[in-house]
């Protein structure tokens, strides 16, 4: 169960683990409170059913849909439900305390920016519903048991991953630059993630207006959300409009990571960043924020290059160094894949799910 399925990172990671559950042991269902959305019918390509509850508000307690989901997971016999993040985890826990799924599991995917005092209650209360929560790195298992008062023993780190074979094969570099309105040749520099606060974009912005007046250099903002005309206005205030393309959400991840220099991340808070796990399988060196979640994925600075949050001149400094020395950023793109491809890959992801699903059923049946 999950709030929305447009693009975004925790959508695709659903989608990724619906492709490669083990079919002959689960059938899944999701369920969506709001849209299908792009993500959603993906979903459904692979042969998952997805049903969307159509709600386009919903305000604090809605009893109504409390119904609706008990009604759902009652007529579909769900003996394993799983939530995403707190709006899902909410109605899905109140509705599995009436119809009772023998196994409850909630995902949490980011960090707690600042206290949210009824969300802590909330989240305190219904994990004595809940068998296990997961949280997708030890950063967001750490904000789970200072705020959320959860027992250590109840919470499970498992990283989100990738696909590794979405991360091979040729790209034709040259056909997609010009795609995007460069030339051909157009060295680019390039960030994924969703246009709001977080993910720094403003500062990348007048980082990239002075890298541009050293070098022939072009930015590629792959993303979408509510910050994006005042994005494209900065851009051109700044006078670089013609050197930033803003192509929106776009699902040719692989072709678009390949066409980049380096890819950059200046992320002000992050839960688990697998942008940057999809940049490093790409093989691309990466520039990111030295906060304590990038720091579990990007371990080593053979691996990346981590910077302070918000700080314009070690980011130019950083991405400068990269962009003059090709053997280096090459010699890093090499090392982030092979650890990438081997330290994140969806199947031991699903592995551990599967996993974490078997154990709660077998603790239960011997408490039985």
């Amino acid at each position: 169960m999950i709030s929305r399925l447009s693009v975004g990172g925790v959508e695709n990671q659903l989608l990724q683990l619906c492709r490669h559950y083990d079919r002959t042991q689960f059938s899944p269902l999701v369920c969506c409170i709001r849209e299908k959305g792009e993500i959603g019918r993906e979903i459904e390509r692979a042969g998952v059913e997805v049903i969307a509850l159509g709600r386009r508000e919903v305000h604090q307690l809605d009893p109504s849909l409390i119904l609706e989901i008990w009604r759902l997971l009652r007529a579909r016999g769900v003996s394993i439900l799983r939530t995403h993040q707190y709006e899902a985890g909410f109605y899905g826990r109140l509705a599995a305390l009436f119809a009772g799924p023998p196994i409850i599991v909630s995902s949490f995917h980011n960090i707690y920016r600042r206290r949210k005092w009824h969300r802590e209650r909330v989240n305190w209360l219904l994990s004595h519903l809940t068998d296990r929560i997961v949280a997708v790195s030890e950063c967001v298992k750490s904000d789970i048991l200072r705020y959320d008062s959860v027992p250590a023993a109840k919470v499970k780190v498992i990283y989100n991953g990738i696909d590794p074979h979405q991360f091979r094969g040729e790209v034709r570099e040259e056909e997609l630059k010009v795609a995007l309105g460069f030339p051909p040749n157009a060295r680019l520099l390039g960030t994924i993630g969703r246009m709001t606060p977080q993910k720094g974009h403003t500062l990348l912005l007048e980082v990239f207006a002075a890298l541009r007046r050293l070098m022939d250099l072009k930015l590629v903002i792959v993303g979408d959300g509510p910050l994006r005309k005042s994005l494209e206005q900065r851009a051109a205030a700044l006078g670089i409009g013609d050197d930033v393309c803003f192509p929106g959400a776009r699902r040719d991840i692989y072709p678009l990571l390949r066409s980049m220099e380096v890819f950059v991340l200046p992320s002000l808070w992050e839960g688990m960043p697998t942008a940057v796990i999809e940049a490093m399988a790409a093989g691309r060196a990466v520039v990111a924020s030295d906060i304590p979640p990038l720091r579990e994925v990007v371990p080593s600075p053979e691996l990346g290059t981590l910077v302070t949050p918000n700080d314009k001149d070690s980011l130019l400094q950083a991405l400068g160094r990269l962009l003059a020395d090709r053997e280096l950023r090459e010699r890093m793109g090499e090392r982030a894949r092979e650890y990438a491809l081997s330290r994140f890959p969806i199947q031991r992801v699903v592995s551990e799910y599967q996993d974490l699903f078997a154990e709660i059923r077998d603790t239960k049946d011997r408490s039985h």
